[in-house]
């Protein structure tokens, strides 16, 4: 993937006459499989420790100099990659890390896939709203007659603002770019820098085998968020449901202060927060005592992770 030309894609239609559409994959198109350079942008900058940036809606990958640079001409470094997978506030100088080269094709790949398998992990917000409510009708909390729900709007806004599944989901789904600079994490902790040729090998290995001949990754990561049992290799499914899981206990932990904050996305890829939320993250890695289908008993989470060669 080259550097996309700035000068095509800066403001788009007001400029040449074209909207941003135009350059967005088509399903119809022959000739290979093309990346959004938008998504790729946002995929690179969450996946090498931006997930801030990666999420900022005001500022445009391609009309901003600096975001643009370090979306597409700027790489971490084996010191900012064993830097990196250690921190929990990964915010100060973590500029000064990067390399002024564009990262290599295994690299946005990984990120793009990463990026692709957490949207589909995560239902839609019509979808785990259903779920939720679901469980309200069968805990008789919510009516429903004739198929329908009768219980007022009002009714129903009060039963999901305390429950566990819809609250969680609706975290999972406002810091996306978050959980994927987490997934970058945890894949450098066991696999170490994440240079081309290891991204290579993970997307070559795993549950993500199917992407590089398929380029579809819906399938297996919707099936992931629901499946009872995960097998050692499925790592990505596994990462998503202890990702879950984590949140969870996130939720429960802050349920007070995320339920009274305005706007929930701008407050959850604040820098405070991600590094409160990776915190959790690694205090479940290491409790080996649990048990559940994404990890077995007596191993860290990060541990239990396959090796590349199995």
């Amino acid at each position: 993937m080259g550097i996309p030309d700035k000068r095509i894609f800066t403001f788009f239609e007001q400029v040449i006459g074209f909207k941003s559409s135009e350059f967005k994959p088509v399903g119809s198109r022959k000739g290979g499989r093309v990346i959004d350079n938008q998504e790729a942008a946002k995929a690179w900058l969450a996946f090498i420790g931006f997930s801030d940036e990666a999420g900022d809606r005001v500022t445009h990958f391609f009309s901003d100099d600096k975001i643009y640079d370090r979306a597409f001409g700027s790489r971490p470094t084996s010191d900012y990659w064993a830097r990196f997978c250690i921190a929990i506030d990964w915010d100060k100088g973590r500029e000064e890390l990067l390399e002024r080269k564009q990262g290599e094709a295994g690299q946005y790949l990984l990120a793009y896939f990463v990026w692709q398998y957490i949207n589909a992990f995560i239902p839609s917000p019509r979808k785990y709203r259903e779920l939720a409510l679901a469980e309200g009708v069968q805990s008789g909390l919510i009516r429903k007659a004739s198929g329908s729900i009768i219980s007022s709007d009002k009714e129903q806004d009060s039963f999901l603002a305390d429950n566990e599944t819809y609250q969680t989901w609706r975290l999972m789904a406002n810091m996306k770019e978050l959980l994927a600079e987490i997934v970058s994490q945890i894949l450098c902790r066991k696999y170490g820098p994440l240079d081309s040729a290891t991204c290579l090998m993970i997307l070559m290995s795993f549950d993500s085998k199917a992407y590089l001949t398929t380029a579809d990754v819906r399938q297996i990561a919707t099936d992931a968020s629901t499946a009872k049992d995960l097998s050692k290799g499925d790592t990505f499914a596994r990462t998503l449901r202890m990702l879950h899981f984590v949140c969870q206990q996130f939720w429960e932990n802050k349920k007070q202060q995320l339920l009274s904050t305005s706007r929930l996305r701008t407050y959850l890829l604040k820098r405070d927060v991600a590094s409160s939320l990776k915190a959790l993250v690694w205090e479940y890695n290491d409790r080996v005592n649990l048990d559940r289908a994404w990890k077995e008993q007596g191993t860290t989470f990060v541990n239990s992770l396959p090796d590349l060669n199995q």
